[in-house]
């Protein structure tokens, strides 16, 4: 089965996130599935930097949209979009409703990116199911448009919970709206 599995977090960033990605691609493999990661591209400046928030934080340009590397599609990344600015400009009860129902104004900028990629170095070659799987709903949201619109089964792997661990009924119900 060829599977991709979409994901803000990967190699060569150190974190928890990517160690269960690695770990799931390679349990995969070893069942003897071809995967492929969709993922941004960090610079190396934010590579040695210890941030919570490094998955806000812009990458540097390089030529094109994306490039690959050892089955991995990495794409630009931009923080500045239509939908985070929008909720800048919004009252404070105003950008939290625009925010849920918008789900992760943040890394908006990965979805644009992402789609382009799959678009083009995939859509001659398809795979069979996509994982849409990070902390970041965005990776969620762009599984289920790329599946939707290329007609392949999408799998929303919720990982993490938001903040405190707890699957709170806010939890629950924005995951449903990702869903939908």
């Amino acid at each position: 089965m060829k599977i991709l599995i979409i994901t803000l977090y990967y190699e060569p960033l150190n974190s928890i996130a990517t160690s269960r990605i690695k770990a799931f691609k390679k349990y995969l493999t070893e069942f003897g599935h071809e995967v492929d990661i969709l993922t941004r591209h960090y610079n190396e400046e934010l590579l040695k930097k210890s941030s919570l928030l490094i998955a806000d934080t812009p990458g540097d340009e390089f030529d094109g949209d994306y490039y690959v590397k050892n089955k991995v599609v990495y794409t630009k990344y931009k923080t500045k979009n239509s939908k985070l600015d929008i909720s800048n400009k919004l009252p404070r009860g105003l950008k939290g409703l625009y925010n849920y129902y918008q789900i992760d104004v943040f890394h908006y900028g990965f979805l644009e990116y992402g789609y382009k990629a799959y678009q083009s170095h995939f859509s001659n070659r398809p795979h069979d199911i996509i994982i849409g799987s990070s902390p970041s709903l965005i990776s969620v949201r762009l599984a289920k448009k790329i599946g939707e619109n290329f007609n392949i089964p999408w799998v929303a792997d919720f990982r993490d919970s938001y903040i405190t661990g707890d699957e709170s009924n806010f939890i629950f119900k924005t995951k449903a709206v990702v869903l939908n």
